[in-house]
């Protein structure tokens, strides 16, 4: 399509500079194509696919419930859906998949280039040396078990377990929507605190 546009345009300055036919059909066939193209677009499986996808707005339930409650501690959010969760939160956040992360977008896995486009990236032991404070796998809705490289390497470590423990939180603006978070259960921004006379431990531990 980039290059059937480009050669149309191309074709309609040049009938125009040479005359060969009235302006009026020239602007005319330029309209038909576009015409053409839009029908097309409607009728694309994967417009209309695009069109009724929706889980992107759960992340709005869940980005707003985390701002809500952390928006003061500002805890390290790890996600895979590093769009919609770090947007409506508006937490720091760590892309596990590495489209928006230095170091995994330069550390590619041997595979790369074989499996989905955009969700091949990712490096387990990075991911927890950058020690999150909240880690949801897969979509806003998250997961008990990981769907991509970083959370297979993250949970296979025996440290995961011990340091983080699963969180189920419940969300209703703008609908009712429920998450499955791992949090960090100490030494964080919003984990069990200890001090030398008493041990806080936050409601949602």
């Amino acid at each position: 399509f980039v290059l059937v546009s480009l050669f149309s345009a191309q074709g309609v300055a040049w009938i125009q500079r040479r005359r060969a036919v009235p302006a009026w059909i020239a602007w005319g066939a330029a309209a038909g194509l576009l015409v053409i193209l839009f029908v097309q677009q409607a009728h694309d499986p994967e417009s209309r696919r695009a069109r009724k996808e929706l889980w992107e707005w759960n992340g709005q339930v869940v980005g707003r419930l985390l701002r809500a409650a952390f928006a003061a501690q500002a805890p390290l959010l790890a996600v895979d859906s590093a769009g919609c969760l770090p947007y409506f939160s508006g937490l720091p956040a760590l892309d596990m998949l590495g489209l928006n992360d230095r170091h995994i977008a330069h550390h590619r896995p041997p595979w790369f280039g074989t499996r989905q486009l955009g969700h091949e990236m990712g490096d387990g032991a990075y991911v927890l040396a950058r020690r999150p404070d909240l880690v949801i796998f897969c979509g806003p809705a998250g997961h008990d078990t990981p769907c991509y490289v970083s959370g297979w390497e993250m949970t296979a470590k025996p440290g995961f377990h011990r340091d983080y423990t699963p969180v189920v939180f419940e969300g209703h603006d703008p609908h009712l929507f429920r998450t499955f978070v791992w949090a960090r259960k100490e030494y964080g921004r919003i984990g069990v605190e200890r001090s030398a006379t008493r041990v806080v431990v936050p409601g949602f531990l």
